[in-house]
């Protein structure tokens, strides 16, 4: 989950670990970057941990399929092909 704003003592109590945005410089690919990157890159990251998930408070409840760990089963989706 992307998140604005420093680290804050209430992201202790999740099952998440912080990621300050200076540790992501290669999550982005290597550039060249839109004018507005610098304006719009989160502050750091709450990495979720292994079998969790994190919604914000106006997510869809509903959402099956969360993808976003770095466990082989979270990166690697598998891709249907309809013939």
């Amino acid at each position: 989950m992307f998140v604005q704003g420093d680290e804050s003592p209430a992201f202790a109590s999740l099952p998440a670990t912080w990621i300050p945005v200076e540790h992501m410089t290669g999550w982005w690919g290597p550039g060249p970057r839109h004018e507005a990157f610098s304006e719009r890159a989160p502050d750091g990251v709450l990495l979720a941990d292994d079998d969790t998930v994190l919604l914000h408070s106006h997510s869809d409840k509903r959402l099956i399929g969360q993808h976003g760990g770095l466990l082989d089963a979270e990166r690697q989706v598998p891709l249907l092909i309809a013939g």
